[in-house]
């Protein structure tokens, strides 16, 4: 882990409020935790952050590298919650498989960036950027987005008779596509299984 970050756990409001100092620049979330198990934060959990980014004059980075994309059913997983971070990551998803990454920025933020202040092991490369500009269409204009709703309404449904009628299953989160299902047994057996 790169040194300078202070850690303080997911969804804790009152936790991020007192790691902020004054050397603090910045607070960066990821939405969801992907790898931590698909966990959603509280409905006012990001604006309550972007609040507070606003009023310690701290910027807000959001890691939507997982979270992005359309998994959700929104292009990015903070539109759910109404907010606008200062910086945002994104990849995956973004070039349908090709590598790719990307860091978008708002104006306050980006004036920072200046050339060769920032590398990228996948940055831009015509192949990668026309994928891109693909996928960012088909969901703009392609219903993939709206189909991300339907699906994941249909996953959700069968996912809770699978709950009701075989009782394993100890819950089911997340947004869109991007589901965890929490068993009530160690979950690395039924992954190997599966696999």
């Amino acid at each position: 882990m790169p040194a300078g970050f202070v850690h303080v756990a997911h969804g804790d409001i009152e936790a991020v409020e007192q790691a902020i100092t004054d050397d603090t620049a910045a607070i960066m979330v990821e939405p969801i935790l992907g790898e931590g198990g698909v966990v959603t934060p509280q409905p006012d959990y990001l604006p309550r952050l972007r609040a507070l980014c606003d009023k310690a004059s701290v910027l807000l980075i959001l890691d939507e590298v997982q979270t992005g994309n359309g998994r959700t059913g929104k292009l990015y997983a903070h539109e759910h919650y109404g907010i606008t971070p200062d910086i945002m990551t994104t990849a995956k998803g973004l070039a349908g498989g090709l590598p790719i990454g990307a860091v978008l920025a708002v104006e306050k933020a980006g004036a920072a960036f200046v050339p060769g202040s920032h590398g990228s092991t996948f940055g831009a490369n015509p192949v990668a950027c026309n994928a891109a500009l693909a996928v960012l269409h088909e969901l703009d204009q392609g219903g993939l987005l709206e189909h991300v709703e339907e699906v994941s309404a249909t996953a959700r449904e069968r996912l809770a008779h699978l709950r009701k009628t075989h009782g394993r299953i100890a819950g089911i989160r997340g947004l869109g596509l991007m589901i965890g299902i929490e068993l009530d047994r160690p979950a690395r057996p039924v992954v190997e299984a599966m696999l």
